[in-house]
């Protein structure tokens, strides 16, 4: 079996309790996103060139923690979200407008400003707390030992669910000769 090698990836989606402190800090980030694009807009010529991440920290970071009082690892989530969207928007040739941020999103990296325990059915999230997952899929406990990556939170008609992106240990090409086994 000839081929690249590759992780399998997941996403699962979940149901989480809704807190006061949860929604500030959404709406607080949602803030601080809009106003690192528009630094963005001004300061950086081009995203691509080197160096930009670390000029973009020196200068956003106490500005978020302080302004729009994001805890420290929600802070560098915060920018790098929005470098991101950034360069979507400069690398399309036919750019358009400007790109907004309405949605009350939350993007968190794993372990530092977020860790899921499936044992207790719990999420803590970094200057929020530990809430309940009150909604998950039948085949979670198949994902209980997968590596967790970044998750997005989205609030939508006062209810927040939860995408945690998941990667296996285990490689396509494992798991196509698994299956081929299993098939004969």
């Amino acid at each position: 079996m000839a081929g690249r090698v590759k992780a399998i990836r997941a996403t699962v989606s979940m149901k989480i309790a809704l807190s006061e402190p949860l929604l500030a800090l959404v709406n607080n980030y949602v803030k601080a996103i809009r106003f690192s694009l528009f630094w963005l807009k001004e300061n950086v010529r081009n995203p691509e060139e080197k160096g930009v991440l670390g000029k973009v920290h020196e200068e956003l970071y106490t500005k978020l923690r302080e302004e729009y009082d994001l805890p420290s690892k929600v802070a560098e989530d915060c920018y790098r979200d929005a470098l991101a969207t950034y360069k979507g928007w400069y690398n399309n040739p036919r750019r358009g407008r400007f790109p907004r941020v309405y949605k009350p999103t939350l993007w968190l990296t794993p372990k530092a400003s977020y860790s899921v325990d499936f044992e207790t059915r719990s999420v803590k999230i970094a200057g929020v707390g530990e809430l309940p997952i009150l909604g998950y899929p039948r085949n979670l406990r198949d994902y209980m030992i997968w590596r967790m990556k970044e998750a997005r939170l989205v609030v939508r008609n006062d209810k927040l669910s939860s995408r945690s992106f998941l990667r296996d240990r285990k490689t396509r090409q494992n798991l196509n000769q698994a299956l081929l086994l299993i098939s004969i």
